[in-house]
């Protein structure tokens, strides 16, 4: 009886312990093929392992008033950067570290508002950030905190933009789809066509789109629409590059931001929890944990060892190298008998 209500006593005690601690935040592990996103009116990150799993939220440290998250993209260097928007009042890009804490900011000429879907981003090569607004498209040097630059006119209403592998931009707004140079010159037009009535349309027509990638290893451009038009309702679609003819189409609802990683096409939503495709036939291979997310992006740098890693691994090479002779020696011993 004694014994019965200690272990009650314990027990107690054991609840109100574990009930009155709050749970320690997880930070980012920015592990290889990790899923990250992020959603307009919302200040967190959202990390997910490469089949969706959702493995922790941080929220974004250091925040100016009214900041909010919007686009979200690793550098060539493999640093996280996220597109933050107060509204009309202003943007910036910053980048972040595991525990959401900002370590670099570069401010913006325009703000990202006025649409949600605004504010999307992505790198070139040599670490220049692109990132998409209603007055054009932004040019960040990351290095250089005072060099944004809104480039010209036939950038505007870029509502999505990827980086092709010529440095050129592909840029998609409302109603076009463009080739730009890294200046913000129209390279062209690429006029998008469905004469193969791959599609259930009567009439093809876009409208309302919404998000860019690239195939270049089957030269493919992956669109989606929110669309108002003849049977054209939340679709995402896949287009020859150099002809713009419709190769495939699936139904999405409210599909947005998309990432192509090798063997992947992810898809943010406004509404849905994001979706992950493949690119070969738009059909679902799986959907990420959680809630509905509109941006997102994958970590597809390479893990590369730490400093001190190395050196263990070299130590531990220069430690094993006389048990690998004397090894060596044995067995030419045994060989020779």
């Amino acid at each position: 009886m004694i014994m019965r209500g200690l272990q009650f006593r314990v027990g107690i005690a054991i609840v109100f312990v574990g009930t009155s601690i709050p749970a320690l935040a997880v930070p980012l592990s920015f592990g290889p093929g990790h899923i990250y996103t992020t959603q307009y009116f919302s200040t967190d990150i959202n990390e997910h392992s490469a089949d969706g799993r959702l493995l922790t939220t941080v929220r974004i440290q250091g925040l100016e008033r009214g900041e909010e998250t919007k686009g979200i993209a690793f550098s060539p260097a493999g640093k996280l950067y996220v597109v933050l928007d107060r509204l009309y009042s202003g943007a910036r890009l910053v980048a972040v570290d595991r525990d959401g804490a900002i370590t670099e900011s570069y401010a913006l000429p325009v703000p990202t508002g006025g649409n949600l879907s605004l504010g999307k981003l992505d790198f070139a090569d040599g670490g220049t950030a692109f990132v998409g607004t209603d007055a054009g498209i932004v040019r960040v040097r990351i290095g250089e905190p005072d060099s944004a630059q809104l480039l010209g006119p036939q950038t505007e209403g870029a509502f999505d933009l990827t980086v092709l592998p010529s440095g050129n931009l592909l840029m998609i707004s409302g109603y076009a789809l463009d080739e730009i140079d890294s200046s913000g010159n129209l390279v062209r037009r690429i006029a998008l066509s469905d004469p193969n009535r791959v599609s259930a349309a009567s009439s093809f027509f876009v409208n309302d789109l919404r998000g860019v990638e690239y195939d270049p290893f089957t030269d493919r451009v992956f669109v989606s629409m929110l669309g108002n038009s003849d049977n054209l309702f939340f679709v995402t679609m896949a287009f020859d590059f150099a002809t713009g003819i419709l190769l495939d189409i699936g139904n999405f609802t409210y599909g947005d931001d998309m990432l192509f990683s090798g063997d992947t096409l992810l898809l943010g939503s406004r509404t849905e929890t994001p979706w992950i495709l493949s690119p070969v036939d738009l059909s679902i291979l799986g959907r990420l944990d959680g809630w509905e997310r509109m941006f997102l992006t994958r970590n597809v740098v390479a893990a590369v060892a730490e400093p001190g890693t190395l050196a263990l691994m070299a130590a531990s090479m220069l430690l094993m190298l006389p048990l690998l002779g004397s090894r060596s020696r044995i067995t030419r011993t045994r060989a020779q008998t």
